[in-house]
């Protein structure tokens, strides 16, 4: 009795897990055939940070028409440059479409094809400002790059989570695009405490021209890893490419970002230096600035971004530098 009893519970929880397995396949085939005829919102779901930056920069590269410099690049140039200073102190209209070194110069030319084909300007400056972590960087982040190309195409973020065969086949991407795409999440760490939510991260970026402030502290013992930057031919290749975007009427310029100078040796700045011949040589760059390599570890917040407080006069000596080269008329 008790055996046949066992084979029966067995039957019925087998045939609840099909059952269940069945019914997730179907909202799963439901959500997909929502996504095809496009009635949820697309490439939305801003369920972090990274996302934040990355669908704003590419909502403000297709809006923002009043524009005479662009300043792009990864998070250094996000978290360093203050875009509404700097049109306060050179009158010279800004937009700050630095995103994360986790994206490459493929995806940077994407954003400034588009700032280019929106603005009015007829003499535009490029500012390329990155750190020299992004030019050691082997690879790019495929999930980055992958949901960049969805947001960018207004697509749906299918593969954003590369290798995760469950959120693909239950099509999860598409329920956190439709149903988190307009819900402000609270973000971690000292970013929750400074923004509190996802929404207001990107009504931030939209208020101050797309640039923000790193909250953080930066704290030498918790940075570890060797200074010995290099460029690879690869990177030049990828540069030489992205300066092919720019039409004659743009220039290009380019700016290192700074290191904590606790982290430096006796040899940084010769390294930075050669770094920046051979871009100026092989990529044939424009103007290459002589900012600063290094500053005090207390103007900090990360080994790359500076504090609210350093990004003042970062921003004001990079002014200086811009309009020396005498580019716009006055």
């Amino acid at each position: 009795m008790s055996l046949n009893t066992n084979n029966l519970n067995i039957k019925k929880l087998t045939f609840r897990v099909i059952l269940m397995i069945f019914n997730l396949l179907i909202i799963s085939l439901l959500l997909r055939l929502g996504a095809y005829l496009e009635l949820f919102s697309k490439s939305k779901s801003t369920l972090d940070i990274d996302r934040v930056i990355i669908s704003n920069k590419v909502e403000l590269s297709k809006n923002e028409k009043n524009t005479d410099i662009i300043f792009i690049g990864d998070s250094s140039c996000l978290m360093n440059i203050n875009a509404d200073k700097f049109t306060d102190i050179s009158a010279i209209e800004s937009l700050n479409l630095g995103t994360l070194s986790y994206l490459d110069f493929e995806s940077y030319g994407a954003l400034l094809t588009n700032a280019i084909n929106t603005i009015d300007s007829k003499e535009t400056l490029i500012c390329l400002i990155i750190h020299p972590e992004f030019l050691r960087r082997a690879e790019p982040s495929e999930s980055h790059i992958q949901f960049f190309k969805s947001c960018n195409k207004n697509e749906y973020t299918l593969n954003f989570s590369e290798g995760n065969y469950l959120n693909n086949v239950l099509s999860l991407n598409i329920f956190k695009d439709a149903f988190y795409g307009k819900t402000p999440i609270p973000l971690e760490g000292r970013f929750g405490k400074y923004y509190g939510f996802t929404s207001s991260l990107n009504d931030y970026l939209n208020t101050h021209r797309g640039s923000a402030i790193d909250p953080r502290e930066f704290s030498p013992k918790s940075h570890h890893g060797n200074i010995l930057y290099r460029i690879t031919d690869r990177k030049i290749e990828q540069l030489i490419k992205f300066k092919a975007l720019l039409p004659s009427h743009c220039k290009l310029v380019l700016c290192l970002s700074p290191i904590p100078d606790i982290l430096t040796d006796e040899n940084y700045i010769d390294a930075i230096a050669t770094i920046k011949n051979k871009i100026k040589k092989k990529a044939r760059i424009d103007y290459v600035l002589s900012m600063p390599v290094s500053l005090p570890s207390k103007y900090f917040s990360t080994k790359t971004h500076l504090n609210s407080t350093a990004r003042l006069f970062y921003t004001e000596a990079l002014s200086r530098e811009i309009t020396d080269l005498n580019i716009f008329k006055k």
